[in-house]
C-alpha cells in the first residue's frame, strides 16, 4: 500500500471503510508528517493529541456508511471550533475559544471526521498572500522562496504539503482559488448560499463563501456534499435540492457556454501564464464546451468599491470597534477627522471620513496598517455614496 499521506481523500475512505487501513493509523500518519513538516507554518493551533484518541474511539466502534468515517482534516482558522482555539490569524482573537461550531465544520464531524487542528490564514481573511497572519507567514511546499497564496494559504500548503488528507478554506474574492492554484492543489468556491456562513469570522459577509480544497476533483466533489446544506442559522443560506457531486462527475460538459472575460488578460502577462490559459481553453473546448469572449467591465472596482467597504464594518466586530465615524466637512481646504485605534496586531489608523464639497457625496477612505509588518496593505478604500 502506497504512502498513507499521499492517498487521495477518496482512497482512504474507500480503505478504511475496507479495513485495510484504521483511521488511528491514517490519523498518526498525517500527524506525523505535520510534526515534521513545522517550516511550512500551516497550523496555528493544533490538537493532534485529541486527534489520536478521538481515531481509537473510531475504530472501536466504527460507522462505516458515514461519507468521512474516521478521516483527519485540519481547516482553516476562520471557522469557528467548539472548545478550539478561533484567531482568525490575528492577535485580537489570540484567546477567543468559541463556545459553539461553525454550521460547515459540524456537518464535516457529523460525517466522521476528526479535527487535526486550526490553519494559518492571512489575519480576517485580509490577504492574497499569507504575509498578514499574526503567527507568521506560510512557505509554499513548492519552494521555500514562494508564498502559498491567500488567504486560506495554510489551507492550500497544508494540502500540498500532505499534512491533511482534505481541508475547508473561505473564499470572498480568490481567497480559495488563488491559493490552489499557487500549490498545484484544487479549490472551489460553492455558488452562494450553497454554504452556512454561520460561525465564519466575516471578512465581507455579502461575499464570503466556504468552500473545500483538495489533491483532486473528486475529493473536492465529495466534500462538498458533506459542506453544502440549508441552514436557518444563516439567513443567506439557499434551501435547495443537493446533489451527489462526486457521483455526477464526467468530463462531458457538451453544450455548456464558458464565458472568458478579456478584462482578464492583462498586458503584460507573462508568457508561460498565457500559455496555461490558453491550455485551460482548449481542455473545455475537447470537453464539448462552446467558448465566448465577454466583458466585465466593473472587475477593477470589485475590491475597492465592493469588497473593501463590506469589509470594514465586519473587521470592527471583533475589536469593539465603530468605523463609521462622523465626517468632517471640506471648507475650501482639506480638512479629516483622524481616529488612531491599536487593536493588537492591526492599526486601523487613521480612519478618515470626509465630506467633499459636492452635493450629497461623501467619500470615505480607511487605511488599514499591520504594526507587525512594514508595509502597508493595500486596503486603501473609496466608497462614495449618497
Amino acid at each position: 500500500m502506497s504512502d498513507i499521506t499521499s492517498q487521495s481523500l477518496t482512497s482512504l475512505v474507500k480503505n478504511i471503510k475496507e479495513k485495510k487501513l484504521s483511521s488511528e493509523e491514517v490519523t498518526k500518519a498525517f500527524v506525523d508528517r505535520s510534526e515534521k513538516s513545522k517550516e511550512l507554518n500551516s497550523y496555528i493551533t493544533e490538537d493532534f493529541s485529541n486527534a489520536i484518541d478521538k481515531s481509537k474511539k473510531f475504530d472501536e466502534k466504527p460507522n462505516l456508511d458515514l461519507k468521512l468515517p474516521g478521516i483527519p482534516m485540519a481547516v482553516k482558522d476562520l471557522f469557528c471550533t467548539k472548545d478550539i482555539r478561533t484567531t482568525a490569524g490575528s492577535k485580537i482573537l489570540e484567546n477567543f475559544i468559541p463556545t459553539y461550531e461553525s454550521s460547515v465544520t459540524q456537518n464535516i464531524w457529523n460525517e466522521g471526521a476528526i479535527l487535526l487542528g486550526k490553519l494559518n490564514c492571512d489575519e480576517f481573511a485580509m490577504g492574497s498572500s499569507n504575509e498578514t497572519s499574526f503567527y507568521g507567514n506560510v512557505q509554499n511546499p513548492i519552494d521555500k522562496g514562494l508564498v502559498p497564496g491567500g488567504s486560506s494559504g495554510g489551507s492550500a500548503a497544508a494540502v500540498s504539503g500532505q499534512l491533511t488528507p482534505i481541508t475547508i478554506g473561505t473564499d470572498t474574492g480568490g481567497s480559495i482559488r488563488q491559493p490552489a492554484s499557487f500549490t498545484g492543489t484544487v479549490g472551489l468556491k460553492p455558488t452562494y448560499g450553497s454554504c452556512s456562513r454561520y460561525g465564519i469570522v466575516a471578512f465581507a459577509s455579502s461575499l464570503d463563501q466556504a468552500g473545500p480544497m483538495s489533491q483532486n476533483v473528486e475529493d473536492c466533489a465529495l466534500l462538498q456534499e458533506v459542506i453544502s446544506s440549508y441552514d436557518n442559522k444563516d439567513s443567506t443560506s439557499i434551501d435547495f435540492k443537493r446533489s451527489q457531486y462526486s457521483k455526477e462527475l464526467s468530463k462531458d460538459i457538451k453544450g455548456k457556454k464558458i464565458g472568458i472575460p478579456k478584462e482578464y488578460r492583462v498586458e503584460g502577462m507573462p508568457k508561460e501564464i498565457e500559455e496555461l490559459w490558453k491550455k485551460g481553453i482548449e481542455y473545455a473546448k475537447d470537453c464539448g464546451a462552446e467558448i465566448i469572449d465577454i466583458s466585465l467591465p466593473n472587475t477593477s472596482y470589485a475590491l475597492p468599491i465592493i469588497c473593501n467597504p463590506k469589509g470594514y464594518p465586519d473587521a470592527s466586530r471583533p475589536a469593539g470597534i465603530d468605523i463609521a465615524g462622523k465626517p468632517a466637512k471640506f471648507t475650501g481646504t482639506v480638512k479629516m477627522s483622524f481616529k488612531y485605534i491599536e487593536t493588537g496586531s492591526f492599526f486601523f489608523s487613521p480612519i478618515l471620513n470626509a465630506e467633499l464639497g459636492v452635493e450629497g457625496v461623501k467619500i470615505a477612505s480607511t487605511f488599514l496598517y499591520a504594526s507587525s509588518k512594514s508595509f502597508l496593505i493595500n486596503f486603501l478604500t473609496f466608497c462614495a455614496f449618497k
